[in-house]
Protein backbone atom coordinates (compact mmCIF):
# COMPACT_ATOMS: atom_id res chain seq x y z
CA UNK A 1 0.00 0.00 0.00
CA UNK A 2 2.94 2.56 0.60
CA UNK A 3 4.40 1.51 -2.79
CA UNK A 4 1.07 2.49 -4.52
CA UNK A 5 0.81 5.73 -2.66
CA UNK A 6 4.52 6.84 -3.44
CA UNK A 7 3.55 5.99 -7.03
CA UNK A 8 0.57 8.28 -6.94
CA UNK A 9 2.15 11.02 -5.16
CA UNK A 10 4.99 10.77 -7.94
CA UNK A 11 2.76 10.60 -11.04
CA UNK A 12 0.60 13.81 -9.58
CA UNK A 13 3.65 15.44 -9.20
CA UNK A 14 4.91 14.89 -12.22
CA UNK A 15 1.35 15.74 -13.78
CA UNK A 16 2.10 19.23 -11.64
CA UNK A 17 5.03 19.84 -13.24
CA UNK A 18 4.06 18.86 -16.51
CA UNK A 19 0.97 21.56 -16.29
CA UNK A 20 3.58 23.85 -14.84
CA UNK A 21 5.66 24.03 -17.80
CA UNK A 22 2.94 24.18 -19.88
CA UNK A 23 1.44 27.14 -18.07
CA UNK A 24 4.86 28.87 -18.53
CA UNK A 25 5.30 28.30 -22.30
CA UNK A 26 1.88 29.71 -22.74
CA UNK A 27 2.41 32.66 -20.85
CA UNK A 28 6.32 33.16 -22.79
CA UNK A 29 4.07 32.47 -25.66
CA UNK A 30 1.59 35.20 -25.04
CA UNK A 31 4.32 37.22 -23.59
CA UNK A 32 6.20 37.26 -27.64
CA UNK A 33 3.37 37.88 -29.64
CA UNK A 34 2.69 40.89 -26.96
CA UNK A 35 6.16 41.95 -27.69
CA UNK A 36 5.76 41.22 -31.14
CA UNK A 37 2.42 43.24 -31.73
CA UNK A 38 4.33 46.10 -29.75
CA UNK A 39 6.91 46.12 -31.92
CA UNK A 40 4.78 46.21 -34.88
CA UNK A 41 2.88 48.98 -33.53
CA UNK A 42 5.94 51.56 -32.87
CA UNK A 43 7.83 50.65 -35.96
CA UNK A 44 4.22 51.57 -37.90
CA UNK A 45 4.07 54.75 -35.33
CA UNK A 46 7.49 55.65 -35.99
CA UNK A 47 6.58 54.75 -40.26
CA UNK A 48 3.43 57.03 -39.51
CA UNK A 49 1.65 53.93 -41.50
CA UNK A 50 -1.96 54.87 -40.32
CA UNK A 51 -1.91 58.72 -40.96
CA UNK A 52 0.76 60.23 -43.58
CA UNK A 53 3.37 58.04 -45.29
CA UNK A 54 1.67 54.50 -46.34
CA UNK A 55 -1.84 55.52 -46.17
CA UNK A 56 -1.32 58.61 -48.18
CA UNK A 57 1.10 57.26 -50.36
CA UNK A 58 -1.83 54.81 -51.14
CA UNK A 59 -4.80 56.98 -51.29
CA UNK A 60 -2.59 58.99 -54.20
CA UNK A 61 -1.59 56.14 -55.85
CA UNK A 62 -4.95 54.46 -56.14
CA UNK A 63 -6.49 57.93 -57.08
CA UNK A 64 -4.06 58.63 -60.11
CA UNK A 65 -4.74 55.02 -60.74
CA UNK A 66 -8.73 54.88 -60.12
CA UNK A 67 -8.94 52.60 -56.78
CA UNK A 68 -11.57 53.85 -55.00
CA UNK A 69 -11.34 54.96 -51.11
CA UNK A 70 -13.53 51.73 -50.33
CA UNK A 71 -10.46 49.55 -51.95
CA UNK A 72 -7.99 51.08 -49.83
CA UNK A 73 -9.71 50.45 -46.53
CA UNK A 74 -10.17 47.00 -47.50
CA UNK A 75 -6.36 46.87 -47.65
CA UNK A 76 -6.00 48.75 -44.42
CA UNK A 77 -8.54 46.25 -42.75
CA UNK A 78 -6.76 43.23 -44.15
CA UNK A 79 -3.61 44.72 -42.36
CA UNK A 80 -5.02 45.06 -39.44
CA UNK A 81 -6.25 41.57 -39.70
CA UNK A 82 -3.51 40.24 -40.77
CA UNK A 83 -1.41 38.00 -38.59
CA UNK A 84 2.01 38.75 -36.72
CA UNK A 85 3.79 36.96 -40.08
CA UNK A 86 2.22 38.78 -42.87
CA UNK A 87 2.34 42.24 -40.62
CA UNK A 88 6.63 41.77 -40.83
CA UNK A 89 5.96 40.85 -44.56
CA UNK A 90 4.30 44.51 -45.18
CA UNK A 91 6.50 45.97 -42.79
CA UNK A 92 9.60 44.86 -44.47
CA UNK A 93 7.86 45.58 -47.83
CA UNK A 94 7.12 49.25 -46.25
CA UNK A 95 11.03 49.18 -44.88
CA UNK A 96 12.39 48.11 -48.83
CA UNK A 97 10.36 50.89 -50.08
CA UNK A 98 12.09 53.27 -47.61
CA UNK A 99 15.50 52.07 -48.15
CA UNK A 100 14.95 52.63 -52.00
CA UNK A 101 13.70 55.81 -51.76
CA UNK A 102 16.93 56.97 -49.61
CA UNK A 103 18.73 55.48 -52.52
CA UNK A 104 17.66 57.74 -54.60
CA UNK A 105 18.48 60.37 -52.28
CA UNK A 106 21.85 59.18 -51.89
CA UNK A 107 22.18 59.30 -55.32
CA UNK A 108 20.84 62.84 -56.11
CA UNK A 109 23.20 63.70 -52.99
CA UNK A 110 25.74 62.26 -54.80
CA UNK A 111 25.28 64.02 -57.78
CA UNK A 112 25.05 67.59 -55.94
CA UNK A 113 28.50 66.61 -54.04
CA UNK A 114 29.90 66.14 -57.66
CA UNK A 115 29.03 69.06 -58.93
CA UNK A 116 29.85 71.11 -55.70
CA UNK A 117 33.38 69.52 -56.13
CA UNK A 118 33.61 70.26 -59.46
CA UNK A 119 32.86 73.97 -58.88
CA UNK A 120 35.23 74.01 -55.34
CA UNK A 121 38.37 72.95 -58.03
CA UNK A 122 37.73 75.52 -60.14
CA UNK A 123 37.44 77.87 -57.54
CA UNK A 124 40.70 76.51 -56.60
CA UNK A 125 42.18 76.43 -59.23
CA UNK A 126 41.42 80.08 -60.14
CA UNK A 127 42.68 81.09 -56.22
CA UNK A 128 46.27 78.94 -57.21
CA UNK A 129 46.32 81.16 -60.58
CA UNK A 130 46.05 84.28 -58.66
CA UNK A 131 48.52 83.35 -55.90
CA UNK A 132 51.02 82.52 -59.26
CA UNK A 133 50.36 85.76 -60.23
CA UNK A 134 50.47 87.61 -57.28
CA UNK A 135 54.42 85.76 -56.85
CA UNK A 136 55.68 86.76 -59.85
CA UNK A 137 54.62 90.38 -59.30
CA UNK A 138 56.35 90.12 -55.62
CA UNK A 139 59.33 88.46 -57.41
CA UNK A 140 59.39 90.96 -60.09
CA UNK A 141 59.40 94.27 -56.90
CA UNK A 142 61.68 92.35 -54.54
CA UNK A 143 64.23 92.18 -57.87
CA UNK A 144 63.33 96.06 -58.12
CA UNK A 145 63.96 96.97 -54.73
CA UNK A 146 67.44 95.14 -54.78
CA UNK A 147 68.04 97.06 -58.53
CA UNK A 148 67.17 100.78 -56.73
CA UNK A 149 69.44 99.57 -53.85
CA UNK A 150 72.28 98.93 -56.22
CA UNK A 151 71.73 102.18 -57.99
CA UNK A 152 71.33 103.98 -54.66
CA UNK A 153 74.66 102.29 -53.53
CA UNK A 154 76.57 103.44 -56.66
CA UNK A 155 75.44 107.24 -56.41
CA UNK A 156 76.00 107.47 -53.05
CA UNK A 157 79.41 106.32 -53.35
CA UNK A 158 80.23 108.76 -56.60
CA UNK A 159 78.34 111.37 -54.31
CA UNK A 160 80.44 111.02 -52.03
CA UNK A 161 83.73 111.21 -54.09
CA UNK A 162 82.04 114.16 -55.97
CA UNK A 163 81.51 115.76 -52.51
CA UNK A 164 85.00 115.21 -51.80
CA UNK A 165 86.77 116.20 -55.13
CA UNK A 166 84.64 119.39 -54.20
CA UNK A 167 86.35 120.27 -50.98
CA UNK A 168 89.50 119.54 -52.60
CA UNK A 169 88.70 121.98 -55.09
CA UNK A 170 87.28 124.59 -53.07
CA UNK A 171 90.75 123.95 -50.36
CA UNK A 172 92.36 125.03 -53.67
CA UNK A 173 90.67 127.39 -54.53
CA UNK A 174 91.29 128.95 -51.64
CA UNK A 175 94.63 128.55 -51.81
CA UNK A 176 94.96 130.02 -54.92
CA UNK A 177 93.05 133.29 -54.21
CA UNK A 178 95.63 133.11 -50.85
CA UNK A 179 98.67 133.06 -53.01
CA UNK A 180 96.78 135.69 -55.28
CA UNK A 181 96.24 137.89 -52.52
CA UNK A 182 100.08 137.60 -51.48
CA UNK A 183 101.05 138.33 -55.25
CA UNK A 184 99.05 141.47 -55.35
CA UNK A 185 100.17 142.84 -52.16
CA UNK A 186 103.94 142.22 -53.48
CA UNK A 187 102.83 143.79 -56.60
CA UNK A 188 101.67 146.61 -54.83
CA UNK A 189 104.79 147.18 -52.82
CA UNK A 190 107.04 146.10 -55.61
CA UNK A 191 104.97 149.27 -57.60
CA UNK A 192 105.95 151.25 -54.55
CA UNK A 193 109.57 150.76 -54.49
CA UNK A 194 109.92 151.01 -58.36
CA UNK A 195 108.17 154.38 -57.91
CA UNK A 196 111.07 155.26 -55.10
CA UNK A 197 113.53 153.37 -56.69
CA UNK A 198 112.69 156.35 -59.92
CA UNK A 199 112.85 159.13 -58.01
CA UNK A 200 115.65 158.12 -55.60
CA UNK A 201 118.01 156.87 -58.91
CA UNK A 202 117.30 159.41 -62.52
CA UNK A 203 119.43 157.28 -64.13
CA UNK A 204 118.04 154.04 -63.88
CA UNK A 205 117.06 151.86 -67.17
CA UNK A 206 113.75 152.36 -68.60
CA UNK A 207 114.37 149.38 -70.51
CA UNK A 208 115.20 147.11 -66.82
CA UNK A 209 111.73 148.81 -65.82
CA UNK A 210 109.63 147.74 -68.33
CA UNK A 211 111.08 144.33 -68.33
CA UNK A 212 110.25 143.96 -64.32
CA UNK A 213 106.67 144.92 -64.21
CA UNK A 214 106.24 142.94 -67.77
CA UNK A 215 107.63 139.89 -65.07
CA UNK A 216 105.35 140.72 -62.85
CA UNK A 217 102.40 141.02 -64.87
CA UNK A 218 103.22 137.57 -66.20
CA UNK A 219 103.17 136.37 -62.83
CA UNK A 220 99.88 137.25 -62.03
CA UNK A 221 98.21 136.85 -65.35
CA UNK A 222 99.17 133.16 -64.89
CA UNK A 223 98.09 132.98 -60.90
CA UNK A 224 94.35 134.88 -62.17
CA UNK A 225 94.62 132.05 -65.57
CA UNK A 226 95.14 129.11 -62.48
CA UNK A 227 92.00 130.87 -60.17
CA UNK A 228 89.61 131.09 -62.94
CA UNK A 229 90.36 127.48 -64.48
CA UNK A 230 89.99 125.96 -60.66
CA UNK A 231 86.65 127.99 -60.29
CA UNK A 232 85.84 126.59 -63.97
CA UNK A 233 86.33 123.13 -62.65
CA UNK A 234 84.33 123.70 -59.81
CA UNK A 235 81.30 125.31 -61.40
CA UNK A 236 81.59 122.15 -63.53
CA UNK A 237 81.52 119.45 -60.59
CA UNK A 238 78.72 121.59 -58.96
CA UNK A 239 76.07 120.64 -61.78
CA UNK A 240 76.66 116.85 -61.55
CA UNK A 241 76.61 116.95 -57.45
CA UNK A 242 73.11 118.29 -57.79
CA UNK A 243 72.36 115.60 -60.28
CA UNK A 244 73.58 112.83 -58.14
CA UNK A 245 71.54 114.15 -55.13
CA UNK A 246 68.24 114.44 -57.52
CA UNK A 247 68.74 111.02 -58.58
CA UNK A 248 68.92 109.51 -55.02
CA UNK A 249 65.84 111.69 -54.11
CA UNK A 250 63.83 110.44 -56.93
CA UNK A 251 65.03 106.59 -55.95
Amino acid sequence: MADDRNMDFNNSLILHNQNLEEAEELEDRKRREEEMHSLISQALGQFDFDDQSTINSSIRSNDETGVGRQDVDSLHDMYREANANEQLKVLYDIRVREVETLNKEMEKLKLEWKEQEKGLKRQIMLHEAENQRKSGTLKESQSLVVEKVDQIQKLTVELNSFKNALANLESKLKELDDENSVLRQLNMDLEQQRILMQNGFPLKSAAADKEFQETQRVKIDQLEKTLFQAKEEIAHKVPQCLCALNSIYCL
